[in-house]
């Protein structure tokens, strides 16, 4: 999905930073793989994780959505001109997976995320 979609320069997170960067447990993720712009110019990022179980989903669907709340007031004075990416960014969540792009494209994000939610 990342190769159908541009983004600035990502940096990979590991389960641990992720758990972190969302206030949750790593050990809530049966899968996770997380990528954001670790200078902070740009809110881009993509995040998909497998939660363990419903539990654990709800929770990590929750915190995913906190997370692009706080984005949203972090860029609205820092960036402003980064806050579209981050208004038509969503939470999309499909079985025990959540994701979150924050792209350029929101349009493009929600096909490329398509294609591998079949």
């Amino acid at each position: 999905m990342v190769e159908k979609l541009q983004f600035e320069e990502l940096t990979a997170l590991d389960v641990e930073q992720l758990g972190i960067l969302l206030e949750v447990e790593g050990s809530m993720f049966d899968q996770a793989v997380a990528g954001l712009d670790a200078s902070r110019y740009t809110p881009e990022a993509i995040i998909v994780i497998n939660a363990k179980n419903k539990s654990d989903f709800d929770v990590i669907l929750k915190s995913l959505n906190a997370y692009r709340d706080r984005l949203l007031d972090e860029y609205r004075d820092y960036r402003p001109s980064e806050m579209h990416k981050i208004v038509n960014a969503k939470v999309h969540a499909k079985g025990l997976q959540v994701v979150l792009i924050v792209s350029k494209d929101a349009a493009q994000a929600v096909a490329a995320l398509k294609t591998i939610q079949k």
